[in-house]
């Protein structure tokens, strides 16, 4: 039972300065209410800390733009967290209330909990920089109760820019007051292994504040590479006083979200000032669903399940699946696209999506939209608009390829032409069986012209192969 407490430093780690190394191994052993300008707890300048079973609390940098209110970690410094250490309870700083870290490592194992610290700018748990490295197995970034979240302006649980997160575990319960509750990542690795983002129970989701903006589950930007494996980004929450987008993830200024085995659900943009993309909103970036899903999303404005703006690349393959998204005052329930978008569906699925206006499953009116190997697109609704599957307007170029059997089946619209597929330009659509291959286009619906597909302002069909129809209007 020995602790480090109420001590003051004028520069820096007011509990202890490690250029060595420090060892914290009982859980009655901890250091806390310490200060300092950075490096409330300690300052670590290429030092090690372990802390096993140990404790930091309520310590703070105390500096205007004060960095590290439990540790600040520099010059290859490194942080050891095992056996349910906690870095909690109001820790505080300007820039990594719990850690910040410069060119140093912070490693969590068995359980370690960081929680409940407050950074005035960013970073509420971790704030990484300059190359450095977060790496976890079976982790926490935050806790679920009443008053338990981490908080900051952006990276609620971490802010990392030309950092490195490698991590497994929960990240869930920290609130961001504008943007990236969860992660905000800036030039930056992240892989997220066996991890969840948010959570269905109580005091799990990652909430973005009444001014808020976007990427209450992850904000990736500026050249950001991630990688999702066996991970579910769930119900992280959006405000809905704001314009707001990507409740699961923001995708943008050239950062790459690469999702295998991965599911993102059950988020909401349904503020009535604009929501757009509530599952994903991708802005000139790029995203790759590999036997992944986006589910259960619920966009105002344009895209349920994702939203994709300027130049952007959406890639499904290998059994991905977007299913049961919807849009409540606008196109694109399962996907929304514009600028200059590039969409490759390959071997995947299209499942129950509803639009309010024009493409139940996807609305595009810009950029190309390709099926290759095979596809489905089953029961999406357009309610008041046209395509009940897939809407093409303005310059959108559409093409269907199919190597294997597909289908386009019950797709409908409500008050509208183009029951499953709605041509609004001068597109020239090819849909070709290849040998051996077949298309299905079955009991689709119009209230109005053309129970399977609708050619409007030009439009042409190419149609080649086995394709057969059977559809009402």
């Amino acid at each position: 039972d020995s602790d480090v407490y109420n001590n003051t430093a004028t520069i820096a780690g007011g509990g202890a300065y490690v250029l060595g190394t420090f060892n914290g191994v009982e859980n009655l052993s901890d250091i806390y209410e310490n200060s300092a300008p950075n490096g409330g707890g300690m300052a670590v300048p290429g030092g090690i800390v372990n802390l096993n079973t140990s404790d930091m609390y309520l310590n703070e940098a105390t500096a205007a733009n004060g960095k590290g209110g439990g540790i600040y970690l520099t010059a290859g410094g490194a942080l050891t967290m095992t056996n349910s250490a906690y870095i909690y309870y109001l820790n505080q700083a300007y820039d990594g209330a719990g850690v910040y870290a410069d060119n140093s490592t912070v490693t969590m194992e068995s359980n370690s909990i960081f929680r409940d610290n407050i950074a005035s700018n960013n970073g509420g748990a971790l704030y990484l920089t300059n190359n450095s490295m977060l790496i976890s197995h079976s982790g926490r970034i935050g806790q679920a109760g009443v008053g338990l979240e981490n908080e900051a302006i952006l990276g609620a649980g971490i802010y990392a820019i030309t950092s490195t997160v490698d991590f497994e575990g929960y990240i869930y319960n920290n609130l961001a007051s504008y943007a990236g509750a969860g992660i905000y990542a800036v030039n930056s690795t992240v892989n997220l292994n066996n991890s969840q983002v948010g959570g269905t129970d109580p005091y799990q989701a990652n909430t973005l504040g009444p001014g808020g903006w976007a990427g209450a589950g992850l904000f990736l930007t500026n050249g950001t590479r991630a990688s999702l494996d066996t991970t579910t980004i769930i119900s992280n929450t959006l405000p809905t006083t704001t314009i707001v987008a990507g409740g699961g993830a923001m995708v943008r200024e050239g950062s790459v979200l690469t999702m295998t085995n991965s599911t993102i659900a059950r988020h909401s943009a349904d503020s009535t000032f604009g929501g757009r993309g509530a599952g994903i909103y991708i802005s000139d970036g790029t995203v790759t669903l590999d036997n992944s899903q986006v589910i259960s999303n619920t966009a105002f404005t344009a895209g349920g399940g994702i939203r994709m703006f300027g130049v952007s690349t959406l890639n499904m393959l290998n059994n991905s699946v977007i299913q049961n998204n919807e849009t409540t005052d606008g196109e694109g329930g399962g996907v929304a696209a514009t600028g200059t978008p590039d969409i490759n569906i390959s071997d995947s699925s299209l499942y129950m999506n509803r639009a309010t206006t024009d493409g139940g499953a996807i609305y595009l009116d810009a950029g190309t939209l390709d099926f290759r190997g095979w596809w489905e697109l089953i029961g999406n609704v357009a309610k008041s608009g046209v395509g009940g599957a897939v809407a093409v307007r303005d310059t959108g170029d559409i093409d269907f390829s199919a190597e294997n059997t597909s289908y386009i089946i019950s797709n409908s619209t409500l008050k509208g032409s183009g029951g499953a597929v709605f041509i609004g330009n001068k597109d020239e659509v090819n849909l070709t069986a290849t040998s051996g291959a077949r298309i299905t286009i079955y009991a689709n619906n119009a209230d109005g012209d053309g129970g399977a597909f609708f050619a409007d302002n030009g439009a042409v069909f190419d149609v080649d192969g086995r394709v057969s129809f059977n559809n009402t209007y």
